[in-house]
């Protein structure tokens, strides 16, 4: 995040750095178990960093491992893209890449 964060000009080092105001905004969010986690996930030299506003337990590490993943279909499915449909989700992920203004909805479909 050291790296990220300088090529926005930002200096983590300075005591008033605020990691957090990367999420404000449109960020991401994973829904599960009615609990909602934003996150972002920058690409810094070709390796993925998925970086959340809380820590995350073990389901929710495992749909946003999943999700990354290039077999992410064999896990999501694609939900109407609305709100309804992703907060009646038991578990999903809005996703928006971080830029644009819609989200897509993508319900978890794995198994427990």
């Amino acid at each position: 995040m050291y790296e990220w964060a300088k090529s926005f000009g930002d200096d983590p080092s300075y005591p008033d750095f605020d990691a957090l105001s990367y999420l404000e905004g449109d960020p991401d969010i994973l829904h599960c178990d009615g609990n909602k986690l934003c996150f972002i996930a920058p690409v810094m030299n070709g390796k993925r960093y998925v970086l959340t506003h809380d820590e995350v337990d073990a389901t929710e590490r495992e749909m946003l491992t999943r999700f990354f993943g290039e077999d992410y279909r064999h896990y999501f499915e694609t939900l109407p893209c609305d709100w309804k449909a992703f907060d009646r989700a038991e578990r999903a992920i809005a996703y928006r890449g971080g830029s644009g203004y819609a989200y897509s909805i993508w319900g978890y479909t794995a198994q427990r």
